[in-house]
């Protein structure tokens, strides 16, 4: 099923990572690299899977990591 960020959430890349500002709830959150890369994913609406396996690719990480970290990413 495609994820998607929400939509009062703004993402700003950083050199080593990304920033999220929770405009509701006035939060900011600060996302480190491998982080920053499952947002990108799910601003393209990929699949869990899908990231899963981009996770695998760019930071060379096995499914299992990978899917541990996605899914720690997504949930919260």
């Amino acid at each position: 099923m495609p994820l998607a960020p929400a939509p009062e959430v703004i993402f700003r890349a950083l050199d080593d990572g990304a920033v999220l500002v929770h405009l509701a709830g006035n939060q900011i959150y600060e996302l480190n690299e491998t982080a920053a890369h499952v947002w990108m994913q799910l601003a393209t609406g990929a699949t869990e899977e899908a990231i899963v396996a981009s996770v695998v690719d760019a930071f060379d990480v096995d499914a299992t990591t990978a899917s541990r970290e996605v899914g720690d990413v997504i949930r919260r």
